[in-house]
């Protein structure tokens, strides 16, 4: 509940194929159009930015990418462009942050009257672009893995009681 899972990272839950299901052939694979030309990818620049900085390919950035649904990918955007201004204000750098700095981030959020699911929304999103100098996941930090649970605490998603 509180630490992304890797589905939740991904955007999907139980929507795996499953181990049963056939590989394609190597003719379905040959027409199966590359993932960049995907429509379905969300554009986040800040998350492939951040994949290019850690040194994977461009086939395996296109790859990941298609991993988050589109709408997934709408609501991330929001709040790493919010997570952007936050840090021009701040002066800070976007990806090399403190957890500090992250929970400081979070707490705006949560001040503007934001409730648990999407303080959970934008943790995640900031999870893909965070990498706090001693080289934990934000997510998975337990100070943020505390914040989350007292954000639910204090301000319960609506339909979750």
């Amino acid at each position: 509940m509180v630490s992304p899972s890797h589905a939740d990272v991904c955007g999907a839950s139980d929507h795996s194929p499953s181990p049963q299901t056939p590989p394609p052939t190597t003719r379905e694979t040959q027409e199966t159009p590359s993932t960049s030309q995907n429509p379905n990818a969300p554009s986040m620049p800040l998350v492939q930015e951040q994949l290019q900085r850690i040194g994977l390919s461009t086939d395996t950035i296109d790859i990941l990418m298609a991993s988050w649904r589109t709408s997934t990918g709408k609501q991330y955007t929001t709040y790493l462009s919010r997570w952007v201004t936050y840090c021009k204000n701040k002066k800070l750098e976007v990806t090399h942050t403190t957890i500090k700095d992250g929970l400081d981030f979070l707490t705006l959020l949560y001040k503007q009257g934001v409730g648990y699911s999407t303080i959970n929304t934008a943790l995640s999103a900031l999870s893909l672009v965070i990498t706090p100098a001693d080289k934990t996941m934000f997510g998975e930090h337990p100070l943020v893995s505390c914040f989350l649970k007292g954000t639910f605490e204090l301000r319960p998603s609506c339909c979750m009681g």
